[in-house]
């Protein structure tokens, strides 16, 4: 897939084709992790819709991150999924800690963005 390389910086910008392009480009990507990380369906849909709010207002960020598009919104995403199952117990947390060890380039990114 041929995904052009800037989107979430045209997100920063409050450029409103470019949230519709990063949800088209990205949306499978956080589709099957908030399904993963959730105990339902209306769970994922929501917890995916929380996350693309999230990119939104974090894609300021994302030039400075060093990271890949992909890679800066997992990492937004496992900073949402933490926030969920830290405030509530809806969640196992057993797919979220599968999902957490198995990416040191994720938690690098994660660390990033906290640190900002």
């Amino acid at each position: 897939m041929n995904v052009p390389t800037r989107i979430l910086t045209r997100v920063a910008k409050n450029d409103y084709a470019a949230i519709h392009e990063c949800v088209e480009a990205y949306g499978g990507d956080v589709w099957s992790l908030a399904l993963r990380s959730t105990p339902s369906v209306e769970d994922a849909e929501n917890t995916a819709a929380e996350i693309f709010m999230d990119v939104w207002r974090l894609a300021g960020k994302f030039e400075s991150s060093g990271l890949g598009e992909l890679a800066f919104i997992f990492a937004v995403a496992r900073c949402r999924l933490r926030r969920l199952t830290d405030h509530s117990q809806t969640f196992s947390g057993s797919a979220l800690s599968a999902f957490s060890n198995s990416n040191s380039a994720l938690s690098l990114g994660h660390d990033r963005l906290e640190k900002e």
